[in-house]
């Protein structure tokens, strides 16, 4: 399982984007990452077997510098990723099951895309979204093409310049929350977070 959490803010995001990615450590126990995006995107993945995630990040979030994050508590894949690619650089993670990630795979790898990526079933999944986004005619039409690609169920954040795209699967098994603080916006798998960082829920992505 995963759970996702993305912060927009004037300020800077890391401390928040931590204690809300925190927030949904009983959907994922074996890892845990952030990506912020200030001057630059600062990425931090940590292995969280062995400890809570703000105990694993509560030194990074002094050098993370941004006002826009994405983090992530995984039990698969590394993530998030950063993705460099013709739409240029992005930050990407989801949550959720992807059925037919294998021939979904074999199938790229066959028109020639290389995967640099892995986990313990392989190809890594975030990975394998970024290749089929990337056929898109931009990034809104590329993560909206996904859900014609795959079979089972994913949500997706995808940060850049312009902010965070977030997705929802059709099916509703992986849900995203969006909440407010006054200029500030959080968007989560549950709404605990929101609730407990002071964000209103305003919608539910569906």
């Amino acid at each position: 399982m995963s759970g996702l959490c993305g912060v927009v803010s004037r300020e800077h995001c890391a401390e928040t984007l931590m204690f809300g990615t925190d927030y949904h450590s009983h959907l994922g126990s074996q890892l845990g990452g952030m990506a912020v995006l200030g001057e630059r995107f600062e990425k931090k993945i940590h292995d969280i077997t062995q400890g809570s995630f703000k105990f694993r990040f509560r030194k990074d979030v002094h050098d993370m510098h941004g006002s826009m994050g994405i983090g992530v508590m995984s039990d698969s894949d590394a993530q998030p990723l950063l993705i460099r690619s013709r739409f240029g650089l992005y930050a990407l993670a989801m949550t959720g099951l992807i059925e037919n990630k294998d021939a979904l795979a074999r199938d790229l790898l066959d028109r020639g895309t290389v995967f640099t990526e892995s986990s313990e079933g392989g190809i890594n999944g975030v990975e394998l979204l970024a290749r089929l986004i990337d056929r898109g005619a931009d990034l809104v039409e590329g993560l909206a093409s996904v859900y014609d690609a795959i079979d089972g169920a994913a949500s997706i954040l995808l940060l850049d310049r312009d902010g965070i795209l977030a997705a929802r699967d059709r099916l509703g098994r992986s849900p995203l929350i969006v909440g407010e603080r006054g200029d500030d916006l959080m968007v989560a798998s549950e709404s605990i977070a929101l609730i407990s960082l002071g964000f209103k829920p305003v919608t539910a992505l569906g």
